[in-house]
């Protein structure tokens, strides 16, 4: 199974994947790996489009064709639904969406807490007005990331057991 964290920049997708990683002992992707040179200075321009976020999709997906893996959680802000629907045709039924969202507050306090980082808090509302779509009415798994450690992992708990069947 695929697992694909999405949500806002700052939302703390990179962190909640690493702690299912080390529930689950599936190796994590960091979507921002697999962004050129170029796709930052875009980003940085607040220029990025569609089908340059689809080549970097692309190109992760192919990294784990080629590596073989049939398990790996990646994470990548998936802000549209055209991405969301690409990451599923590209693994059939084997993909997972997980949203992980955080209180707007909460991901403006992060993004300014980020020290060279390609995305600075400066972007974020042209961002999300620009490419952010809501994943109403889609398939995916929710995971509410606050400060509360505990809540945190009793949800993680629950994408576990869903992972299993439970």
């Amino acid at each position: 199974m695929w697992y694909w964290f999405f949500g806002l920049p700052g939302s703390g997708k990179t962190h909640v994947a690493g702690i299912f990683s080390r529930l689950t002992g599936i190796p994590q992707y960091e979507g921002d790996d697999f962004q050129t040179e170029e796709d930052r200075r875009v980003i940085a321009k607040g220029a990025f489009t569609l089908k340059r976020r689809h080549d970097q999709l692309m190109r992760i997906v192919s990294t784990l064709r080629d590596s073989g893996r049939t398990d790996a959680l990646i994470t990548h802000p998936l802000p549209d639904k055209a991405s969301r629907e690409l990451v599923r045709t590209l693994n059939a039924n084997c993909t997972q969406l997980v949203h992980v969202t955080a209180p707007l507050v909460l991901v403006r306090k992060r993004l300014h807490e980020r020290k060279n980082h390609h995305f600075g808090p400066e972007l974020l509302d042209a961002w999300i007005a620009r490419h952010w779509e809501e994943p109403a009415g889609e398939d995916f798994f929710l995971i509410e990331n606050a400060e509360e450690k505990e809540a945190l992992v009793s949800q993680l708990d629950r994408l576990c057991g869903s992972r299993h069947g439970r």
